[in-house]
């Protein structure tokens, strides 16, 4: 009897744990552009793509932040104010499998977290626009201001 009571015990402690879990899970604010106080323990991710280039952006102190270009070739200069945003150590690259064309599947991304009041550039570069043909000037590079605001 004394086993029996363990176990039941145990899935309840499970079962309440769930309940909780699927309860923080609704609290949580997803998918939200719009201003997120700071109260709030976790902000949406400000997600930047090729369509971005050369626009001025803006994202809340505390929100992570991610730029997304899609190829592999692209290549993103160092930071040059690590002040207002913590990015990464290094840019990561993800490709898509069976791909036949050289560095033109799948992305290269670069994401940080906006950490105090400022402005600053994100700038990538490529040779390739495609496997054996370089890039004309207008598409060989790629910038992105970003203000980050309290």
């Amino acid at each position: 009897m004394h086993a029996s009571r363990i176990c039941t015990v145990a899935i309840g402690v499970a079962v309440g744990m769930l309940g909780l879990a699927g309860c923080a899970s609704q609290a949580s604010p997803s998918g939200s552009t719009g201003s997120v106080g700071s109260s709030s323990p976790a902000q949406p991710v400000a997600s930047f793509s090729n369509t971005d280039k050369g626009k001025t952006v803006t994202v809340h102190r505390g929100q992570p932040i991610q730029v997304t270009l899609d190829t592999t070739n692209w290549q993103f200069d160092p930071p040059t104010d690590t002040g207002v945003i913590r990015w990464q150590p290094q840019a990561v690259a993800s490709g898509s499998g069976g791909c036949i064309v050289i560095n033109q599947c799948g992305s290269v991304s670069i994401a940080g977290v906006a950490m105090q009041t400022g402005r600053t550039t994100v700038h990538a570069t490529r040779e390739k626009c495609g496997e054996l043909r370089r890039c004309d000037p207008s598409a060989s590079s790629y910038s992105l201001t970003i203000m980050v605001t309290a």
